[in-house]
């Protein structure tokens, strides 16, 4: 899930951040920073999406693509199709060039479904909490980002071989992953857990603002990493039990 996430994440972020330049959400950067500088499969992935900032458009051939309405997976009774998979191919893929010196086309087609699985059980364990993601927020969401850098998102979208539909798809997914993870998770950050990861940002940047002025945002930090903890706890004991079916 990680994988192509983060990719997803820093899409969005990419154009959606470019209007809100307080402090607090450069402070929330710093911290994201720190996340990085403790995984780095977490670093080279946002990099693969800085990659596609930098205007590298990738490049995917007709081979590589699935018709549009091919059934790619079933999982417990729903289809997951073709455009689907198009949609996140190129991120997977992206990845996959930022990290590795090649990847073979199957492994990237397993990858890719590997990743399609995780995301469908996602939206299907949102549903049973109870949270679901009306269009209409989708939309309001998009046209937002659209205000704050329509040429951003544009330049972004081609190169991840992104139509607006596409797109909004995989932001109503963010939005609901981000409100499934709250719905699943009962964390409580410390005063004592929010030190030791001020401290570890002061090590890498001793100009740090004081820890009064980051502690709301480094909470929110922790509090984001522990949620997707334990989504992914909670998906990995989905896939025991989901009827799936590769279809590819």
């Amino acid at each position: 899930m990680k994988k192509w996430i983060v990719i997803v994440a820093a899409m969005i972020l990419a154009v959606g951040l470019a209007a809100c330049g307080d402090k607090s959400d450069d402070t929330k950067n710093d911290a994201n920073d720190e996340t990085k500088e403790e995984s780095k499969a977490s670093e080279n992935e946002d990099n693969a999406g800085k990659e596609g900032q930098a205007g590298q458009e990738i490049e995917i051939s007709e081979e590589e693509k699935m018709d549009a309405d091919q059934v790619v997976l079933n999982i417990n009774g729903n289809d997951v199709k073709g455009d689907q998979y198009n949609n996140i191919y190129p991120q997977v893929k992206a990845q996959a060039n930022q990290t590795e010196e090649e990847v073979a086309q199957d492994e990237l087609k397993k990858r890719t479904i590997d990743s399609l699985i995780e995301r469908e059980l996602i939206m299907q364990g949102a549903e049973k909490e109870g949270v679901v993601i009306e269009d209409e927020e989708v939309s309001t969401e998009l046209e937002t980002i659209k205000s704050a850098n329509g040429e951003g998102l544009t330049t972004l979208m081609e190169q991840f071989h992104l139509t607006e539909d596409g797109f909004k798809d995989q932001l109503k997914f963010e939005l609901t992953l981000e409100k499934y993870s709250k719905a699943i998770s009962d964390t409580e950050v410390t005063d004592e857990e929010i030190n030791e990861y001020y401290d570890r940002l002061k090590e890498q940047n001793e100009d740090l603002p004081e820890l009064k002025e980051l502690k709301d945002s480094i909470k929110a930090q922790i509090q984001q990493q522990q949620s997707m903890q334990e989504v992914q706890k909670v998906i990995e004991e989905m896939k025991e039990k989901a009827d799936i079916e590769r279809k590819v």
